[in-house]
């Protein structure tokens, strides 16, 4: 599951990280497109067992699989995992940073080592509708500790006001999100 400040995007996925099908839906309204997308791909698959990797835009504790308000999603604190197993019963869920997602697929599932293939160590930085950035170690998503919420690479919300003075005294932005993502 990729869930964007755009739109949500459920996939069936084999083994070898090949898609076999895919609903995407706006990310508004947001439980319902969810659940909509995820009904869509269960009901065309012939394996009982039910197992769900979700990549979302953060805030969100990968430990708990809470969603922490994401600015771009009209969830508010919105306990994913939790709903995901009420609903779906998933003998696994496993609930990441968009980013955290994307370089776990580049580490397991590129065609190289250039690619990020088994790297040791492999960062990635993303814009979209926000800003996302992940670090690897050693095939794990780096994510800080509890004391910071796990938000350690939350990247686009790091203040910034601009390169310029021009842009500074205009205002633009407050994070650095505003300079890079979709609304930059």
């Amino acid at each position: 599951i990729d869930i964007g400040g755009t739109r949500i995007r459920v996939a069936t996925v084999d083994n070898t990280g090949n898609i076999l099908s895919i609903t995407k839906k706006s990310s508004h309204p947001f439980e319902r497109s969810l659940f909509e997308c995820i009904d869509e791909q269960i009901k065309n698959l012939k394996e009982k067992e039910i197992r769900i990797g979700v990549g979302s835009a953060g805030p969100l504790n990968p430990k708990t699989g809470v969603l922490h308000s994401p600015e771009n999603l009209d969830c508010g604190e919105y306990p994913l995992k939790q709903r995901l197993l009420e609903r779906y019963g998933a003998t696994r869920i496993e609930i990441r940073n968009d980013l955290d997602a994307i370089a776990l697929g580049y580490y397991n599932f590129a065609r190289k080592r250039e690619q990020g293939l088994h790297e040791p160590a492999l960062a990635v930085i993303a814009p979209g509708t926000g800003l996302g950035s992940s670090i690897l170690l050693d095939g794990q998503c780096y994510f800080g500790g509890s004391l910071s919420g796990y938000l350690a690479l939350e990247l686009g919300k790091v203040p910034y006001i601009g390169s310029t003075i021009e842009e500074a005294k205009a205002g633009i932005g407050k994070t650095l999100e505003d300079f890079t993502a979709g609304k930059g």
